[in-house]
């Protein structure tokens, strides 16, 4: 049996219980010849020092064999040095190669190693830049399971635990976005909900960790329309805002979100509180998102959404005027190519409308008409809408 040397697989072990004699100190020149010309390139940016630290490592890596206690140093860093090139060349058949080495190191470390959860770590970043340019869903499936094992091998008090919890439930979230299983979203809620429960609610991570789990409740909820998640995204979204501080960049998202939800809840149980919280938070998430920012006008679109919904039901035309107004600065806010456009204007013009049924002021029917004729010439003929 090998004996092992801080949880790596290492050299055999004769009758005596003393290490097997190996000759091996070409591969070990090689390898520490190529982790200097890594480290070379890592300061230089030399493509040809990159070159020749990846045929050292491949020589070392050659000669040494399964069992020796530096074959995993060697190809974590032979691992490394294909993800440099990979980086610089953008030639997918690296990125295959990082991962290949990858899956090899942590098949030769102990589960024990306290460094086995990061080698997982390294493979998942390394499929992830894989599904970005192939699109393979098979990748993010070996991402979940690389996930799942750094879970399992992190303790609760580790400090990255949360992290790769958050992390999990993301890719979850995303395959059930690809695939609609709802094993998935179930999935992402349990570990999304574990992350938050390891994190403080002074961690700069917590709102968008109570966040993330309050979507991915609003999202089992479009499938099941269950009241109960639609209740758990509000109470995850309001603890989200409630601890961000305003100068936080993720304040307006977080209200933002928390006002569609309660938009939704209305829409399900018609109480007029939980449109008015609606509205709050819209328009605190509309005076802290800056001028210029790309979701300014859906953020703005959301208000007027919001504020027409209560005209409708309390007929008070200031109401109204608000709508308009929000869905006037969504639509100027945003460019004719965006693909939002057409649906900003079609809501300005149902606003407009509205108001000329009140008032029958004709100058609101010819802006309600403009702005629709602007949302059918700016959608293609194979849209849907």
């Amino acid at each position: 049996m090998p004996a092992t040397v801080d949880g790596m697989r290492a050299t055999e072990l004769n009758d005596s219980g003393l290490p097997v004699k190996d000759d091996y100190s070409p591969a070990l020149e090689l390898f520490q010849k190529g982790a200097s010309f890594l480290e070379r390139y890592k300061n230089s940016w030399a493509l040809a020092e990159l070159e020749e630290g990846i045929n050292n490592l491949l020589n070392a890596n050659e000669i040494l064999p399964q069992n020796h206690s530096m074959k995993p140093v060697c190809l974590n860093s032979l691992g490394t040095s294909f993800f440099y090139r990979f980086q610089r060349l953008h030639d997918v058949v690296d990125l295959g190669k990082t991962i290949t080495a990858q899956q090899e190191v942590i098949q030769l470390t102990l589960d024990s190693h306290p460094d086995k959860p990061g080698f997982f770590d390294n493979l998942i970043n390394s499929l992830q830049n894989r599904f970005g340019c192939l699109g393979d869903l098979a990748d993010i499936d070996e991402v979940i399971v690389a996930q799942q094992q750094a879970v399992r091998l992190t303790p609760d008090g580790h400090s990255d635990k949360s992290g790769r919890l958050n992390n999990l439930g993301f890719s979850f979230h995303y395959r059930f976005q690809r695939l609609s299983r709802l094993v998935d979203i179930d999935e992402a809620i349990v570990a999304q909900r574990h992350a938050v429960s390891l994190t403080s609610d002074g961690h700069p991570d917590k709102p968008r960790r109570l966040n993330s789990l309050g979507n991915y409740f609003l999202c089992r909820f479009a499938h099941l329309g269950d009241l109960i998640d639609l209740d758990e995204a509000i109470t995850s979204q309001r603890h989200a805002a409630r601890l961000s501080s305003n100068d936080h960049p993720n304040k307006s998202r977080h209200l933002n979100d928390l006002g569609n939800s309660l938009l939704c809840r209305f829409e399900r149980m018609g109480n007029l509180v939980d449109l008015d919280q609606a509205i709050k938070a819209q328009r605190h998430a509309v005076r802290l998102t800056p001028h210029g920012h790309p979701a300014k006008p859906g953020r703005l679109n959301n208000l007027g959404s919001s504020s027409l919904r209560r005209f409708e039901r309390l007929g008070e035309l200031v109401d109204l005027d608000r709508a308009i107004a929000a869905q006037q600065r969504a639509v100027r806010g945003i460019p004719d190519e965006h693909p939002n456009k057409p649906a900003h204007l079609n809501n300005l013009g149902i606003s407009f409308a509205r108001r000329f049924e009140c008032l029958g002021d004709v100058d609101n029917l010819d802006k309600a008409i403009t702005a629709q004729k602007q949302a059918v010439r700016l959608t293609p003929d194979g849209h849907s809408d």
